[in-house]
C-alpha cells in the first residue's frame, strides 16, 4: 500500500524536489500551489516519474492565506483521495532588503504566507489526521544565520522561528 502525501508549495524549489522524490518512490502525491501555470509544469514532471498504474499524482490550486479556502480544499482532497499520511508545507517567500525599503504590503504578504498560511494549513489538516489517529505535518521555514543581518528583520519574524544563540 502506498503512502499519500500532500505537498503544499510543491510547484517549484524544495517543494517540487520533495514531491518528485515521493513520486519516484511510488507514493501517491497531491501537489498544491497558488500558481496554476507552475502547477501544470509540476504535474508534467510528476507524470514522468510515475512508478505504477493507478498511482495518484495530481495537482490542486490553493491559497493558504485564505483560511476558508484552505479548509475547503483540504476537505475536498481528503474526500476524494483519503487522509494524507504526510503533509509537507514548503510554501513561503521572502523579499529581503533594507527595512526602510521593503514596502509594507511585502512584509504583510510574507507574514500572511509564511506564518498565517502555515497555521491555516495545520488547522485544516489536523482534524483529518486526528480522526485517522496518525499522520505527520512537516513545515519548512527559512532560518537566519547565527548572527542575522538587521536587514532581515522583516523576513525573520514571518517565519515564526526563534534563532537560539
Amino acid at each position: 500500500m502506498s503512502r499519500l502525501s500532500f505537498v503544499v508549495g510543491g510547484s517549484e524549489g524544495i517543494g517540487s524536489a520533495v514531491a518528485q522524490r515521493l513520486a519516484s518512490r511510488g507514493d501517491d502525491v497531491v501537489v498544491m500551489s497558488r500558481s496554476e501555470k507552475k502547477l501544470a509544469a509540476a504535474s508534467k514532471r510528476l507524470d514522468e516519474l510515475r512508478q505504477k498504474p493507478g498511482q495518484t499524482l495530481v495537482s490542486r490550486s490553493i491559497d493558504i492565506t485564505d483560511a476558508g479556502e484552505t479548509t475547503r480544499t483540504i476537505d475536498g482532497l481528503v474526500a476524494v483521495h483519503g487522509t494524507p499520511d504526510v503533509v509537507v508545507n514548503t510554501a513561503g517567500y521572502a523579499r529581503p532588503g533594507w527595512l526602510g525599503e521593503i514596502p509594507p504590503e511585502d512584509v504583510r504578504g510574507m507574514v500572511e504566507v509564511n506564518l498565517l498560511g502555515t497555521i491555516n494549513l495545520a488547522r485544516a489538516v489536523a482534524p483529518h489526521l486526528q480522526a485517522a489517529r496518525g499522520g505527520t505535518i512537516v513545515t519548512t521555514s527559512s532560518r537566519p544565520r547565527r548572527w542575522p543581518d538587521w536587514r532581515e528583520c522583516s523576513v525573520t519574524p514571518s517565519t515564526a522561528r526563534r534563532s537560539s544563540g
